[in-house]
């Protein structure tokens, strides 16, 4: 769950979360994602913070959205994209 009460945007504790994800093996290179109904029902916050979260992890490579197919993992081993 996402913490509403501090400085840090909520965008940016999901996008904290999902790259959690990613590092503890929950989401591997290839997985697809939640929806983003899925998304906002799991953390509790808006579409808007969904679609933040992912467009800026989209625009660090570390996920890739296919159109009508979903949002998912990118294959990071041939980039050895930093997840930090």
């Amino acid at each position: 769950m996402l913490e509403q009460n501090i400085i840090k945007p909520l965008y940016q504790q999901l996008m904290d979360a999902i790259i959690e994800n990613i590092k503890n093996g929950t989401y591997k290179a290839g997985d697809k994602l939640p929806t983003e109904t899925e998304l906002e029902a799991a953390y509790n916050v808006s579409r808007i913070t969904v679609r933040r979260a992912v467009k800026e992890l989209c625009d660090k490579n570390i996920l890739v959205k296919k159109q009508g197919k979903g949002t998912f993992v990118a294959d990071r081993s041939k980039d050895k994209i930093n997840l930090s």
